[in-house]
């Protein structure tokens, strides 16, 4: 199962989005529900990256897990609303998937 997890702050919105675990919903190279919450990830980060969000992105291909880091900074501060609807989108998304798989993935959110 693949859980993706939102750590909220009240800086930035968001503090951290973890995405970890393989999701079993088929073979490697064949998983949809991986393929979909990877493309989704990748989505987010090059979005967050075009809104000049200052991040940093650590990816352990071994365990699998991806962790999206927005960092605490004035700039970041000034973003928070941008930064909130990028990742309510994305979470959003998140979500549906979930729905739609639940046996596959699931979502939380931390304070």
């Amino acid at each position: 199962m693949t859980r993706v997890i939102f750590e909220k702050n009240e800086d930035t919105a968001y503090g951290r989005i973890r995405s970890e675990g393989h999701s079993g919903y088929a073979e490697e190279g064949s998983d949809i529900v991986c393929a979909a919450i990877s493309s989704a990830t990748e989505l987010v980060v090059n979005i967050l990256e075009q809104f000049s969000v200052d991040i940093d992105v650590e990816v352990d291909e071994e365990t699998p897990s991806v962790l999206v880091i927005i960092l605490d900074g004035e700039d970041n501060r000034k973003k928070k609303n941008v930064i909130k609807n990028i990742v309510e989108g994305y979470k959003s998304y998140i979500s549906d998937l979930a729905e739609a798989y639940p046996e596959f993935i699931e979502t939380s959110t931390e304070v």
